[in-house]
């Protein structure tokens, strides 16, 4: 199966969800397609930012970690 889905007011960005009906578990696909109506935002740039959206616990900062050599001992 496949839904289509545009998010993004300004961005108009086109997301869609494939899917083995049968095979995947019809109660998290309905959930999904839930969360991604739920969606409002001016713009969705990223693949990791949907899946920060739509994830049970977002991160609470969008910005990604510092890299190594830039106050942070590697590990």
């Amino acid at each position: 199966m496949r839904f289509h889905y545009t998010l993004g007011d300004i961005t108009g960005t086109r997301v869609v969800i494939l899917y083995l009906e049968g095979a995947a578990n019809s109660q998290m696909i309905a959930e999904l397609k839930q969360r991604i109506q739920r969606i409002e935002m001016e713009a969705i740039v990223s693949s990791r930012q949907l899946i920060e959206l739509i994830q049970d616990h977002p991160r609470r900062s969008r910005r990604a970690p510092p890299a190594h050599g830039c106050g942070e001992n590697p590990p």
